[in-house]
């Protein structure tokens, strides 16, 4: 588990950097021709927020054990069109659900507990559990899921493929 929280701390300090910082030699400033060296930039101060820190997925069970063979970080952006119900899956793995747009329900198959996603919000997704997600908003919904497993794992598996 310690693996794991390392992960995603390290995980969330890269994605911050990525969106918010540019680290070079120069910089071009918008709409303009002058260039500023990079020791004339000024030292900003690193601020974090813990979004999220548990050992539990979203319905309350206690997350697997991390995988002990090579690692294996896959990030998507996913889009849930308005008025869509995902089909019923489940994650053999953890991963992780940040929503960057919209609103979107995940739901256990049998509907017994559900979670609301809005912008802003993380998740943690359950894992090994039949479940899905709707969203019944007027606008797309967009998430990105990063999912912490290895090769051999698949990130999704949906219940009714090949089973007619």
């Amino acid at each position: 588990m310690r693996t794991l929280s390392i992960i995603l701390q390290n995980f969330m300090l890269l994605l911050f950097f990525t969106c918010h910082l540019a680290v070079a030699e120069t910089e071009t400033l918008p709409h303009s021709e002058k260039k500023i060296k990079k020791d004339e930039l000024r030292t900003q101060v690193l601020t974090a927020e813990l979004m999220i820190k548990t050992e539990k997925s979203w319905d309350g069970v206690l997350l697997p054990h991390y995988p002990s063979q090579q690692p294996e970080i896959t990030v998507l952006r996913l889009t849930v069109p308005p008025k869509t119900r995902l089909p019923v899956h489940k994650h053999p793995l953890i991963n992780i659900a940040y929503l960057t747009k919209g609103e979107l329900t995940f739901f256990l198959e049998d509907d017994s507990k559900s979670i609301t996603l809005k912008p802003g919000d993380v998740d943690i997704e359950v894992v090994k559990t039949w479940n899905y997600g709707v969203n019944n908003g007027d606008t797309p919904a967009e998430l990105i899921a990063i999912y912490l497993g290895t090769k051999a794992i698949p990130l999704s598996i949906n219940k009714y493929e090949n089973n007619p």
